[in-house]
């Protein structure tokens, strides 16, 4: 097994050049109960995207526990107890797609909350609009028309999440991406930051079951313009085996622990500490057309292997052209008072080939082939 060390505690580093929430606090999730101002219209509207809650309300002022949310002006008061209303405005979404670390937003009508827009990656001067008819969001993205489909595998799954959300999304355009396709495929997770637990606060080892999705592509990058590679669709719902359909996150003394099976790829086995990151492919299987393309570059020959990342700084003169890879992942947990109930998970690799690559003077241009993996996962808990 080849092993590659970590060089350093900062989880996300770039090979080759290159948010902890506060404690979940007292909820009532009941569309339209009380106060909650989200008509049951706009719920079942939403509910066409995403099985997320359309609001949140949180005691802010004389509460039965102490007050939790001091960052936003209290907006409704019952029986002198005043709270905040948090809806689908106030997920914080993150993506992977070419890079890590994109953002998705969603608007929703003030009155009615039912969304409305979506923003991508920040463009918040040109927000994409909605069509009922196909729950697509329309609009402009670099300067041509652009279509963006938002799959939430947590509804199509069915798997109770209520106040986080993952899956796959797809943009495609006039100008999106490469010929003939024109388009992008990503992977995303998200969720009420007002609900999401910091990992350093949880002292009970769990474990969530749920699914795990994403893709893995072979791309050619030459001078900076990225040509149309293969591309390989990974799900655990449609492993042959019932047991491999359910992916699991396990969180135990500060370190998680995601496990995929797919069938026509890798197992998948992610690990996260407050000090280590690494990733293990083992099993490959050769299922799907041209599979071989898809194998990760273990530098052994061997199926089964791990990878660590390999911290180079960006652009520096003497790149090293082995071990050229990096790994990226944002783990996060969400819940009532503390305790968790849901968990999502990003992670990307790229695996980049050295027998090709071409360095310039300072390492900017070049001709590598890559393979470049994104994975979603979303899961309820099932020891509590």
């Amino acid at each position: 097994m080849k092993k590659f060390t970590i060089l350093t505690s900062v989880l996300a580093l770039t090979a080759c050049g290159g948010g902890s929430g506060g404690p979940g606090a007292p909820v009532r999730v009941t569309p339209n109960e009380g106060f909650l101002s989200a008509t049951p219209e706009a719920v079942e509207s939403n509910q066409q995207i995403t099985d997320m809650v359309s609001e949140i309300d949180v005691c802010t002022e004389n509460c039965e526990s102490p007050r939790q949310d001091t960052a936003r002006v209290s907006t409704k008061e019952i029986n002198g107890k005043k709270f905040t209303i948090y809806d689908l405005n106030d997920v914080d979404f993150v993506f992977a797609e070419e890079g890590f670390g994109g953002k998705l937003e969603f608007k929703v009508d003030p009155t009615t909350k039912q969304i409305t827009h979506i923003i991508f990656d920040e463009d918040d001067e040109n927000p994409l609009e909605r069509n009922t008819t196909d729950n697509k969001f329309h609009g402009t993205i670099e300067h041509g028309d652009a279509a963006l489909t938002y799959s939430s595998v947590a509804k199509r799954e069915k798997l109770g999440l209520r106040y986080s959300d993952f899956g796959n999304f797809e943009v495609q355009g006039d100008h999106i991406g490469a010929a003939p396709d024109h388009k992008i495929v990503g992977a995303f997770i998200g969720g009420y930051d007002i609900k999401r637990i910091d990992p350093n606060t949880i002292h009970t080892a769990m474990t969530f079951n749920g699914r795990a999705v994403g893709g893995v592509e072979t791309v050619r990058n030459a001078q900076h313009e990225q040509n149309s590679g293969k591309s390989l669709t990974l799900d655990t719902s449609t492993n042959a085996n019932a047991n491999d359909k359910i992916a699991t996150l396990t969180f135990d003394n500060g370190t998680s622990t995601l496990n995929a099976k797919f069938d026509n790829w890798y197992d998948v086995k992610h690990v996260k500490s407050s000090t280590d990151e690494y990733i293990e492919f083992s099993n490959f299987t050769n299922r799907a057309e041209d599979a071989n393309d898809f194998r990760m570059i273990s530098n052994t020959g061997d199926d089964t292997f791990a990878l660590r990342n390999h911290p180079h700084t960006e652009y520096e003169e003497d790149i090293p052209q082995e071990n050229c890879k990096s790994l990226e992942s944002d783990i996060r947990y969400y819940g009532d008072n503390g305790t968790p109930r849901e968990a999502v998970g990003l992670v990307q690799i790229v695996d980049r080939g050295t027998e090709n690559a071409n360095y310039d003077e300072r390492g900017e241009d070049f001709n590598e082939d890559q393979i470049r993996m994104n994975l979603s996962f979303g899961g309820t808990v099932v020891n509590q």
